[in-house]
Order: structure tokens, then C-alpha cells, then sequence
């Protein structure tokens, strides 16, 4: 928005002095305080409103959307107006937040695709009873088979 759009936007009406003739009444300086006061924050929610909407340049664009009169209703009832545009647009900013959430998934997971493993992970596999280990267990417990003796070995070095 350019500035003298901005100033447009957000100049305090001209009161009509006592003739009735347009010029401006005297205003008290509180007035003033309280007309910039409300000029900064005008300012504050069309930048909030901008980043929901890019569309949205100046004040105009505002009243000239579809839901215009929704949007007028909820400001008029006391909604600043970054909550009155919300509320008019809800459904299509969670819609556009849904999408971009579900884009950045997608790019975060293809990101990954690179470091997958070409074939499917396994297990390290059965390690070999060192032959010291053999006889110590073949010494221990005479009766027992190779498939028992390397399936002891295994759960033993894994801490099971």
C-alpha cells in the first residue's frame, strides 16, 4: 500500500462546524491521540490481514471482496478488523494452511528420498561363536547342539 493510500485509509473525518459549512471543528488533542491511535492500529491489522491474504493491498480491497457485508457486519459490531476478517474467511485460510501444512510434508519427505537404503535394512545377522568360546561351552554343558550354542551366544552379546 502506498503512503498516501495509508493516509487516506486512515484520516479522521472533517467534522462539520456549527455553520454547517465542512470546515474543521476544533478538536480537542485527545482526540487527536485517540485518531492516531486508532490510525496505528487500522494500520497493524490491514499488515496482519496482508500476510493472510496478499491480495489484500489497501483498505478498499476490503470492502470490494464478496463478503464485503459479512466482513462490515462483524466491524460494526466491535471486531477489529484482522478478527472480522478472519471470521469472514475461516474456512478458506484453514483450507490454505491444511494444503500448505500437506505440501511441506511432502517436500520434507522428498527432501529424505536420497538417503533411503537401496535394498530392504535386516539385522546384523548371527555372529560366529569364537572357537575359545566353543570349547568353554562344550566343556560347561556337553549336550547341547551348535543352533543352541549360537543362539546363547547371540542373546548373550545382544544383553537378553
Amino acid at each position: 500500500m502506498n503512503p498516501e493510500t495509508e493516509r487516506e485509509a486512515a484520516a479522521p473525518a472533517v467534522l462539520p462546524d456549527a455553520g454547517g459549512e465542512g470546515a474543521a471543528a476544533p478538536r480537542d488533542p485527545r482526540d487527536a491521540r485517540l485518531d492516531e491511535l486508532s490510525r496505528e492500529l487500522v494500520l497493524r491489522d490491514l499488515e496482519d490481514i496482508r500476510a493472510m491474504d496478499p491480495n489484500i493491498r489497501e483498505p478498499r480491497d476490503l470492502l470490494s471482496m464478496p463478503e464485503a457485508r459479512e466482513f462490515s457486519d462483524y466491524v460494526h459490531r466491535g471486531m477489529s478488523l484482522r478478527d472480522a476478517y478472519y471470521l469472514t474467511h475461516r474456512q478458506q485460510l484453514e483450507q490454505r494452511a491444511a494444503e500448505a501444512g500437506r505440501r511441506q510434508a511432502l517436500s520434507e519427505v522428498r527432501s529424505k528420498e536420497h538417503l533411503s537404503a537401496l535394498g530392504p535394512v535386516r539385522g546384523g545377522g548371527a555372529a560366529a561363536v569364537p572357537p575359545e568360546e566353543l570349547r568353554w561351552f562344550r566343556a560347561l554343558n556337553p549336550e547341547a547342539k551348535d543352533a543352541d550354542i549360537q543362539d546363547y551366544y547371540n542373546r548373550a552379546r545382544r544383553g537378553k
